[in-house]
């Protein structure tokens, strides 16, 4: 009643003064959610990557073999230590160990990889379940920017080594409650509840953690958002962020290319566990929010109207750079150019788009290594649309006005010596 009642007032409100009509919340886009998760692995992988990776690897691609050879080796070593005894809280080293194994059981089929795997996410689990949130919402960690990683490191071993036979229905049952634990104490409670990009990594633990464990409300959460009556206000989901945290030029509310790297280093996660369900928002064209909403964040909304992709974010920094592939220094952006970064691989296989083919094996050949350091078995091709200047950028600067309008534009000069 309470709720009712504040967004009849709201609307009222707006109506006799002639603002931006308020639109409640039930009335936001939604994607469907499948009444069915499909069985594991389902959450960065499917069998059918897994599938393709080994008829790669069976072909000898060197790519491929490189990261296979990583990943063994570093499971093997694993092996070797012993299963701690976790008092406090589970060490980021515990947690990608158990990623790592769970991966090279995946790929080989190795029953070691996989019992080594549940001793460890057993451990994990055990400690996991008495920690107390922090006053930033961390629990494996200090506070939900640094949740992320680790969460998706548990969510993930849990994920590819959920089949190992050594797995009894008791040993589920406190995986995927300790999964559910992290996902609700650093995601759901996270104190910032819209645009930020605190919560684009609560977002990444929800659906990591939801995903893997089945819970049903926390992937509800993670896509859709979620009207929280207890602190009266709206939880954006990836939908949300995707619509009114991402204006309709693709780049971040905070207007810097800094938050445009940061909060995709969270949302990719969350959009590719998505997608493993049956929810593409990969693709998903999704209706831009213009104006404000109950429960909302009351930054400014900058049109035109129209729909909002995941793609066009992935595609404002190629379009917002100068020349020489440099930035603007916007907000808390630093010295920046465009770069690397492992969502690049991700939408590689979404989009086949030229664009980051050519970034992506800029960075291969730069660094002269025939994998990355983190589990990517893919293998972009493709060619630059444009050469990068060579030469030093010079430094770039910007003329802003503190208020502006959705009519207003931004000039981006580039200083040249």
């Amino acid at each position: 009643m309470k709720t009712s009642l504040l967004a009849s007032f709201a609307l009222s409100l707006a109506t006799l003064m002639g603002a931006p009509a308020v639109t409640p919340w039930q009335d936001l886009h939604r994607v469907p959610i499948p009444e069915q998760l499909p069985p594991h692995p389902r959450v960065f992988c499917t069998p059918a990557d897994l599938t393709r990776v080994k008829a790669d690897h069976a072909k000898a691609d060197p790519y491929t073999v490189a990261c296979w050879e990583r990943i063994v080796s570093s499971a093997e070593a694993a092996l070797e230590n012993e299963t701690p005894v976790i008092k406090d809280r589970p060490s980021r080293t515990s947690l990608s160990q158990a990623a790592l194994l769970g991966q090279a059981y995946a790929l080989t089929g190795d029953a070691r990889f996989g019992a080594k795997a549940r001793e460890l996410l057993l451990a994990i689990s055990r400690a996991v379940m008495p920690l107390k949130r922090t006053r930033s919402a961390g629990l494996m960690t200090d506070r939900t920017l640094e949740e992320g990683p680790p969460a998706v490191n548990f969510a993930m071993a849990y994920d590819l080594a959920a089949n190992h036979p050594a797995f009894t229905p008791a040993d589920h049952k406190l995986v995927c409650a300790a999964l559910r634990r992290v996902g609700w104490e650093a995601g759901h409670w996270c104190g910032h509840r819209d645009s930020s990009n605190w919560r684009s990594w609560a977002l990444c633990i929800e659906a990591a953690c939801g995903f893997a464990s089945g819970d049903r409300q926390l992937i509800e959460e993670a896509v859709n958002g979620a009207w929280d009556p207890q602190r009266e206000c709206y939880l954006y989901g990836v939908v949300q962020q995707l619509t009114h945290s991402v204006f309709s030029d693709g780049i971040h509310w905070e207007r810097c290319m800094g938050y445009t790297y940061y909060t995709g280093s969270a949302l990719m996660y969350a959009i590719e566990a998505a997608k493993n369900s049956g929810i593409d928002l990969w693709h998903a064209e999704l209706p831009g929010i213009l104006g404000p909403f109950v429960g909302g964040t009351r930054h400014e909304e900058y049109g035109p109207a129209g729909n909002r992709s995941f793609k066009a974010f992935l595609d404002a920094p190629f379009y917002y750079a100068f020349p020489g592939g440099g930035f603007a220094r916007v907000g808390d952006s630093g010295t920046r150019s465009i770069q690397y970064h492992p969502m690049y691989e991700m939408a590689w296989q979404e989009y086949r788009d030229p664009k980051y083919a050519w970034l992506i094996n800029r960075e291969r050949q730069g660094n002269g290594r025939d994998a990355p350091g983190f589990w990517q078995v893919w293998r972009p091709k493709g060619e630059p649309e444009w050469e990068l200047a060579e030469r030093g950028e010079p430094k770039g600067s910007i003329v802003l006005r503190l208020v502006a309008k959705a009519t207003d534009r931004v000039a981006l000069v580039q200083d040249v010596p």
